[in-house]
């Protein structure tokens, strides 16, 4: 485990972990992540997170939040809460302020398995549609 401690957080970075090494009591099935490079929070240097990456907060030794790293868009990243149903879109500083306000950070890196690319076409032909002779 890779420490990163200064006078403003502290991140515990667990590398080759699985979903069975997460804070997590029950089953829990994660869709897929995007195939992108890594990203740098607003406002720091390091860490570097990566899509499927599960990030964990801890404050007063509770668990704040917990969420895997799904996507990166220029403005926010979307994320997965490891107790909860719907993807949530986090703009980019509010994702950074959270990790300044926890008392603990924990990464646990390459959780997530990425999304298999798609072999769907669109097919026009394949569209119905009342006649125009009609209207």
């Amino acid at each position: 485990m890779q420490t990163i401690a200064d006078s403003r957080r502290t991140i515990h970075v667990h590398r080759d972990q699985s979903i069975e090494d997460l804070p997590l009591t029950g089953s829990l099935s994660l869709p897929p992540v995007a195939d992108r490079g890594p990203f740098v929070p607003d406002n720091m240097d390091d860490p570097k997170l990566f899509m499927g990456d599960v990030i964990v907060g801890v404050n007063d030794g509770d668990v704040t939040f917990g969420e895997l790293i799904t996507d990166v868009t220029d403005d926010a990243i979307i994320t997965y809460p490891l107790n909860g149903k719907m993807p949530e879109y986090t703009p980019k500083n509010i994702f950074s302020a959270r990790i300044f306000q926890s008392d603990e950070i924990h990464i646990y890196e390459g959780i997530g398995e990425t999304v298999d690319g798609s072999d769907v076409e669109f097919d026009v032909s394949k569209i119905e549609a009342p006649d125009k002779e009609l209207r």
